[in-house]
């Protein structure tokens, strides 16, 4: 059964447009196998997003949130139709909101949106299409919002972390308990283990 928690955006201007559906984003905390493959998305080998593209407030809202891990923030835009018309003229030909709603799902669920990250703050989406003889690529930058419920939050990332520690512990004490057979596996765990921390400093 997945968990769930609230996150409270805080005070940030989007790049694309500084409006967004509510003050709070509910985030879900989810296994990758219990999300539908053709609503996930990889930034990396290490890195699986679940995408949402939906409509509020008659504009095209995007979201990525991590699967498979716990982290605290998501990625997000809104995106108004004379916006969308600026970012790409081919949804000019878009009457409506939801059908650039429908295009950019039918984009991503054919493998046409690849994301990219250049710094913490934000994930582009690279998106190519067929805009009538020839493909173009356009991005739109999706931000990331953190939440403001920092001892909830701590408090989760303390107990994965505690959980971690006592995995990585008991892995240890079986090796050590091998007569010397798992020493190589041992010290591959602890050149992993150093370059971790030299990664978190």
């Amino acid at each position: 059964m997945s968990e769930s928690f609230e996150i409270i955006l805080s005070d940030s201007k989007n790049l694309t447009t500084s409006l967004f559906p509510s003050a709070k984003v509910e985030v879900i905390q989810e296994k990758i196998n219990d999300v539908p493959k053709d609503e996930q998305i990889k930034l990396n080998d290490d890195t699986i997003y679940r995408f949402f593209g939906t409509v509020k407030n008659n504009c095209l809202f995007l979201k990525l949130y991590e699967i498979g891990a716990f982290a605290p923030y998501i990625y997000e835009t809104l995106i108004t139709l004379d916006k969308m018309r600026e970012i790409n003229p081919m949804f000019k030909a878009c009457d409506t909101i939801e059908e650039v709603r429908d295009n950019i799902n039918t984009l991503f669920k054919i493998g046409n949106i690849k994301l990219s990250k250049e710094n913490d703050d934000t994930i582009t989406l690279n998106i190519t299409a067929m805009i009538l003889a020839k493909v173009e690529t356009f991005k739109i930058e999706l931000q990331r919002k953190i939440t403001s419920e920092k001892d909830d939050t701590l408090n989760k990332l303390y107990e994965i972390k505690k959980k971690e520690i006592k995995l990585w512990k008991e892995m240890e004490k079986m090796l050590k308990g091998t007569g010397g057979k798992g020493n190589s596996i041992l010290s591959k765990m602890y050149d992993i283990q150093k370059k971790y921390d030299k990664s978190n400093q």
